[in-house]
């Protein structure tokens, strides 16, 4: 939450094939789970140079979708 995406060079460079794999699932997921279509958009600027930063806000939409599966909150 109240993260501020940018392009920061100063942060470590992450596995961009596993950054952009993410992200398409994200794309393709926004089918079922329309209230990620924004963050997912966000994080499809930063395709072609993805940093640490980026990946931890990843790994935060991992973790709500995971959560809301569990919890069966999703649309159909």
């Amino acid at each position: 939450m109240n993260e501020k995406l940018k392009k920061d060079d100063r942060e470590k460079k992450v596995n961009a094939t596993l950054y952009k794999s993410f992200i398409g699932n994200f794309l393709y997921l926004i089918a079922r789970m329309s209230n990620i279509m924004f963050v997912a958009s966000m994080l499809a600027k930063f395709m072609s140079n993805p940093r640490c930063i980026h990946f931890r806000v990843v790994k935060q939409v991992l973790r709500y979708v995971q959560r809301a599966f569990g919890h069966c909150i999703y649309q159909v």
